[in-house]
């Protein structure tokens, strides 16, 4: 943790230390994220950054600890080089590489949220969500090519492309307990896990640069039957972004490995795809899907492909570890049970020798009777 890493430096005199240590014996780290020399870390009330090249520590963020509102977690994305910090009331700041502090409801039309935004955006929330990297990338993709198929305007590709990126963002301010469980939730999990819909509308509700950003935030959830949530809304009352994102979602999260379970049999997600058409999904959807999947404009075995070859790899990297960790565990007992055998002293070692020796003179003794006795009776 961070707090053990600036209370390792007493003995330096390295920038903002005594900064630290006036903040620290009153606020718990909550978050961490590291990228080379940096490590950002996060009390509820304010978000540091420390180099660990030249010793510095600086205080990014600060919220007026009388408040109702708190950091809720922070996470960093290296490609883009933006960190991203969400707090408890739905809001997230976006700091870039310069230390700049954009804040999300401020941003809404300005250029500012361009595609590398809303891509370092998506993959910090998947980053969030173990063992479901690019999950919002593949949705984004599969939502894409539904939607050209069905011969929507190419703007309206473009909107929900990037709807589909954030489809997710309300999961930043889900725990990482529930979020990432490995076991069923329970019944008070599960409402916090469905208030990720609310969560990211809330958060995406004043942006006016994607259109119909919030259809397919609020509403990838609901079902064709009107059994979904968060509003229980039944066939063509689900926006059409959400309706599309639903479809995409779904998919995705049975042909991706998740936290809970291993990816499903691809003949099983077919049939659950068959099976939720008119109910959990739009038909004419659902139709279209299966149609990109048949003509393998879908290859799920090319999309995995990277994946399946790093899962081999670390499978066969185990596999030698455990090898390796066995054989040192042989030797070292072949090693204890020699120095643990009994050591044999001089005189028992003479003793030992000496007869040895008389048992060898006692068989001679008794092989020459025997061939005086053969000779004997020869003659």
């Amino acid at each position: 943790m961070l707090i053990a890493l600036c209370m390792g430096l007493n003995a330096q005199e390295g920038v903002g230390i005594g900064q630290w240590r006036t903040h620290m014996p009153y606020q718990q780290v909550i978050d961490v994220e590291t990228f080379g020399s940096k490590v950002f870390a996060a009390t509820s009330y304010e978000l540091f950054s420390y180099d660990r090249d030249d010793n510095s520590l600086a205080v990014l963020n600060k919220i007026n600890s009388l408040s109702d509102i708190g950091i809720s977690t922070i996470r960093y994305n290296a490609s883009q080089h933006v960190l991203m910090v969400a707090y408890t009331n739905a809001n997230i700041d976006l700091i870039d590489a310069d230390g700049h502090v954009f804040n999300m409801s401020d941003i809404k039309d300005k250029t500012i949220l361009g595609n590398k935004t809303i891509n370092a955006i998506a993959h910090a929330v998947d980053a969030k969500d173990e063992r479901t990297g690019q999950h919002s990338e593949r949705v984004s993709k599969y939502s894409t090519m539904i939607a050209q198929r069905m011969g929507l305007p190419e703007k309206d590709v473009e909107n929900l492309r990037r709807t589909a990126l954030l489809h997710d963002i309300g999961k930043i301010g889900i725990p990482d307990s529930i979020l990432n469980k490995p076991g069923r939730l329970t019944s008070e999990e599960y409402e916090v896990m469905k208030s990720h819909v609310t969560r990211g509308a809330k958060i995406l509700q004043d942006f006016n640069i994607i259109e119909h950003v919030v259809d397919g935030t609020l509403f990838h959830h609901e079902r064709y039957d009107g059994k979904g949530y968060p509003n229980g809304l039944r066939g063509e009352e689900i926006p059409l972004f959400g309706r599309i994102i639903g479809v995409a979602d779904a998919f995705d999260a049975m042909t991706a490995n998740r936290i809970y379970r291993r990816q499903l049999d691809f003949d099983f997600v077919l049939s659950e795809l068959h099976k939720g058409r008119g109910t959990q999904f739009d038909p004419e959807i659902v139709d279209v899907l299966l149609e990109l999947i048949n003509e393998q404009q879908i290859d799920i075995a090319e999309l995995y492909k990277s994946e399946i070859k790093e899962a081999e790899e670390k499978k066969a990297a185990e596999e030698k570890k455990a090898e390796e960790k066995k054989a040192e565990e042989k030797k070292a007992e072949e090693t204890t049970q020699k120095e643990q055998a009994p050591a044999v002293t001089g005189a028992a070692a003479a003793a030992a020798a000496q007869g040895t020796g008389g048992a060898d003179m006692a068989g001679t003794k008794t092989e020459t009777a025997g061939q005086g006795l053969s000779r004997e009776s020869t003659a």
